[in-house]
C-alpha cells in the first residue's frame, strides 16, 4: 500500500470513529455486523484472561474469524486489528453447537 493510500485510510476511519462516537452519544448504536471489537473486547467476550491470550490461543485458529485490519497513525507499518462482533459471536454459536455434537457422539 502507497503512503497516500494509507494516508486516505487513516483519515476515513479517523472520520468514521467521529461518526460512530457521535451517533452513540446521541443514543444510536452501532449494529453487530458493522461494529468492531478489539482483542480485548473479544477476550472479555469470550471469558478469556488477556488480549495477548486471545490472539496466541484463538483467533489464530484457522476457523476464526479473519481480523480486519485498521491503519495506524502511531503505526503505520502495523495495522491494528478488529474483529466484526457479528462473526465472533456467531463463531462461538457454531463451535458450542460442535462441541455439543462431539459430546452426544460420545454417549
Amino acid at each position: 500500500m502507497q503512503p497516500q493510500e494509507i494516508e486516505v485510510l487513516e483519515r476515513h476511519t479517523q472520520a468514521l470513529n467521529a461518526l460512530a462516537d457521535a451517533l452513540r452519544s446521541k443514543g444510536v448504536d452501532v449494529p453487530d455486523d458493522k461494529r468492531l471489537w478489539t482483542a480485548q473486547i473479544c477476550a472479555d467476550y469470550l471469558g478469556i484472561k488477556s488480549a495477548r491470550s486471545f490472539i496466541e490461543h484463538t483467533a489464530s485458529l484457522p476457523d476464526f474469524p479473519d481480523a480486519v485490519p485498521i491503519p495506524s497513525v502511531r503505526s503505520s507499518s502495523t495495522a491494528q486489528r478488529r474483529w466484526i462482533a457479528k462473526e465472533v459471536q456467531d463463531w462461538v454459536l457454531s463451535n458450542r453447537d460442535k462441541v455439543q455434537a462431539r459430546r452426544k457422539s460420545r454417549k
